[in-house]
């Protein structure tokens, strides 16, 4: 490209440059139509139009004559602000790293400069994306009901489908999370002709058909879309979706008693852990099995590993989990019990911490008076121990 040429495309997002400038101008009004705009600028209107269309290119100087006209700085318009500031790569890093807070705080501020359709399309996107991360599920519909009725009449106006078939992900996403499934049936029949040549969100209606399966109970059909979704992510180098995809083929093999494979696909994956979130999840999921399989020395370990690291501290959810497992390996009921009281820890967590100390309360009741019951039998009663809930 020539350097008398302006970027055919804005640094952060991609967007078109001509169909950018078209978008501003269109928010600004009748003023700003191409009849009006070209008498102002001092050029024929079919050269305008011409490179409203994406029919001609913009040199340089007509395009800072352009935004000058338009009353917006030039970096503004070309997103170099945000470029500047690897606003998209710092989003992502957060989210990784489980800064949520931190990564809200970013979309919020660059959804308050957005000017155009397309970029706020995009920020819109970023603020739902992580509102599902942080489970605020009614706030993430809101933003992507809003989402979609932009990436609809972009589809429309430039043929361009890549933010439609996000919002469509997204959602997918959100309602197989909050349990919606005729509403994932109609997602998927939208989506599906968008994802032929995408691996990554194939596999998320992969992982949605797999929710709604387990939810009529159709273990095997469920396990079956979990594998070809990890099937998918291989072929991929997004480590971070195979990370996750072990662990759910893993939770699949664990919800049907397979707890050595589960073991064998969690500790096979841990390499792939490079989200924190996936990462302490996949460590409180590798615990859970060494408790079934009685390893509770090699589950205490990674319990107290876990809980030593400074990312847990920002999940209280995870970290009230651990300390119920700690219980659980050590068979000391002072963690759970340190949860149960501290109302720091959410609601849920709490519940579970108090679910899991009365059944072990019940249980060690239960072997007291079944260790009088056979001082006192002449027989040998059976043994029998009241089952701990495997979801702690």
């Amino acid at each position: 490209m020539s350097q008398l040429t302006a970027p055919t495309h804005t640094y952060e997002d991609k967007i078109p440059l001509w169909r950018r400038i078209r978008e501003i101008m269109k928010e600004k009004g009748s003023s700003y139509s191409i009849t009006a705009m070209s008498a102002r600028l001092g050029m024929s209107r079919e050269t305008l139009r011409l490179m409203l269309n994406g029919e001609r290119e913009i040199y340089n100087f007509e395009l800072e004559k352009i935004a000058q006209d338009l009353k917006v700085q030039l970096p503004r318009l070309l997103q170099e602000d945000l470029h500047a500031q690897n606003n998209n790569d710092l989003r992502r890093q957060l989210i990784t790293q489980n800064q949520l807070g931190k990564a809200m705080e970013l979309v919020e501020a660059r959804h308050v400069v957005s000017i155009g359709m397309s970029e706020r399309a995009f920020s819109l996107s970023a603020i739902a994306y992580i509102c599902f991360w942080k489970q605020d599920f009614d706030k993430a519909k809101q933003y992507l009901q809003e989402l979609y009725v932009i990436a609809e009449k972009i589809k429309q106006d430039y043929q361009d489908e890549a933010l439609y078939s996000r919002c469509l992900v997204l959602f997918l996403n959100v309602y197989a999370h909050t349990d919606e499934f005729d509403k994932v049936l109609e997602i998927k029949e939208q989506v599906e002709p968008y994802l032929q040549n995408d691996p990554l969100n194939h596999g998320v209606l992969y992982v949605a058909l797999a929710k709604m399966k387990y939810s009529s109970f159709e273990h095997k059909e469920a396990k079956m879309y979990l594998y070809k979704c990890l099937e998918l992510y291989l072929t991929t180098t997004n480590r971070d979706r195979i990370g996750r995809a072990y662990l759910n083929v893993a939770w699949a093999e664990y919800a049907d008693l397979n707890y050595r494979k589960a073991r064998d696909l969690i500790a096979g994956s841990i390499e792939y852990w490079e989200n924190e979130i996936v990462r302490l999840s996949g460590f409180k999921a590798l615990a859970k099995v060494y408790i079934k399989l009685h390893e509770f020395q090699a589950a205490e370990s990674i319990i107290r590993k876990t809980l030593q690291s400074e990312p847990i501290d920002q999940n209280l959810d995870l970290k009230a989990r651990m300390l119920i497992l700690l219980s659980r390996a050590t068979q000391d009921t002072r963690y759970a019990d340190g949860v149960a009281r501290n109302l720091s820890y959410p609601k849920k967590s709490r519940y579970l911490a108090y679910r899991y100390l009365t059944i072990a309360f019940k249980q060690k009741e239960f072997l007291q008076q079944w260790h009088v019951l056979t001082r006192k039998s002449k027989g040998r009663l059976t043994k029998k121990r009241f089952p701990l809930d495997k979801n702690f």
